[in-house]
């Protein structure tokens, strides 16, 4: 770290700006030391890089042995293994979307498989599932992933996580009825001493 800017230790106006600037031997601020944005940028275009190579991983994989077959718990256990890996090399939290894409299917190609079939292959990805979105959980808790983009995710994970809003009619009561209700309280209460 250069030295601080002190005018009255004897340092002449270029010498500050010269600091402020970087240049020269005095520079105020350390070589290679990026600003927040751009080092914000740096670690942004890094998980970028990692996500397009895992994605890119996963879909060699795919070419070389083609769709997963669902109905083979071999396979999908073996995929899962491969994508789980594959997310935590590449820092990434592991989705139903990237596993179904790993499998060479879409998205809603799973979910009509896991809605139609009661099996050991579902049940598996079921528990898979609900461990995928307790890692979401506890990212989004500990503020390692975004808070929003984490609720959202798991009230779509089909784990019961959700906001239930219930609407009920209440019908106002008979005036006759609430009359007799103040009548009982009075006669309740009159003797009281």
């Amino acid at each position: 770290m250069g030295q601080p800017l002190k005018r009255s230790a004897g340092q002449s106006v270029e010498e500050m700006a010269e600091q402020l600037e970087g240049t020269g031997h005095s520079r105020l601020y350390a070589t290679g030391k990026a600003s927040y944005p751009e080092a914000s940028s740096r670690v942004k275009a890094d998980s970028v890089r990692a996500a397009i190579d895992q994605t890119a991983e996963m879909l060699e994989l795919l070419r070389s042995r083609g769709k997963v077959d669902l109905d083979s718990l071999e396979e999908v256990q073996f995929t899962v293994e491969k994508y789980t890996e594959s997310c935590k090399r590449a820092g990434i939290i592991p989705t139903m979307l990237g596993f179904s894409a790993a499998c060479g299917i879409s998205r809603p190609t799973l979910y009509r498989y896991l809605s139609m079939h009661r099996n050991a292959t579902t049940q598996y990805l079921e528990a898979v599932r609900t461990a995928w979105s307790a890692i979401l959980a506890s990212q989004a808790l500990t503020r390692n992933a975004s808070e929003a983009v984490g609720i959202f995710l798991l009230k779509n994970s089909s784990q019961g996580l959700r906001d239930d809003a219930a609407s009920e009619i209440i019908q106002p009561p008979d005036e006759n009825e609430v009359f007799q209700k103040a009548d009982e309280i009075v006669r309740k209460y009159q003797d009281l001493p």
